[in-house]
């Protein structure tokens, strides 16, 4: 690296920092165990050079603490040379972006070209996102997440939506009175689980 490439490296290293530490991200890493003497007054990192900024966070920090700091760091600077972000995804939505990206034959480990093309309007991919292996894995969606979905995906639909939402209604008060009336049946689990059956069934039209 010659003397002027350093220098840049440098002066960019120090920029990113101070924009590291002004927007609060130093701050934002630092768990309660992480401080070696909790109650202590977190250190001045904000007007004193990165050098001296470091030596005070390791003596105010505990080794996996800093280190993580550290970590966030780098991540943060890097993101701000390349011009790449970072996006949070659960497990199991993050496998099946994998899986279709693989499927469908783009970058596994490059989500770019494969969000770009299911976001244009003329392009689908309905026969890969078909295939079992992707269209049966499981979602890291929890009740309350999928119920937005199905309304974000429902938005322009109010007729279904409504039959939806009157179908709700139906098993909200049909449970009640099952849970009221069992017939002289015991409360099991497996009771419980032959009415929910019996009650989708019919809501399946079998």
């Amino acid at each position: 690296m010659s003397k002027r490439e350093t220098i840049k490296h440098k002066e960019e290293n120090i920029k990113a920092w101070r924009n590291f530490v002004n927007i609060g991200n130093l701050k934002k890493g630092i768990k309660a165990d992480d401080v070696q003497q909790p109650g202590t007054i977190f250190p001045d990192v904000f007007n004193i050079s990165q050098k001296e900024a470091v030596d005070l966070l390791k003596s105010y920090l505990t080794v996996s603490g800093y280190k993580r700091c550290d970590d966030r760091f780098r991540q943060f600077k890097r993101r701000k040379i390349t011009g790449v972000t970072t996006i949070t995804l659960k497990p199991e939505t993050l496998a099946r972006l994998r899986a279709l990206s693989i499927k469908s034959r783009f970058d596994s480990d490059n989500y770019d070209l494969l969000l770009e093309y299911l976001m244009d309007p003329e392009n689908e991919l309905e026969d890969y996102k078909s295939d079992p292996d992707i269209a049966n894995l499981q979602t890291g969606l929890n009740i309350r997440e999928q119920s937005e979905l199905l309304r974000a995906r429902l938005v322009l639909r109010g007729a279904t939506w409504r039959f939806l939402l009157s179908q709700i209604d139906y098993a909200f008060n049909a449970g009640w009175l099952a849970c009221k009336y069992l017939n002289g049946k015991k409360r099991t689990e497996k009771i419980q689980e032959q009415e929910a059956e019996s009650f989708m069934d019919k809501i399946k039209g079998l």
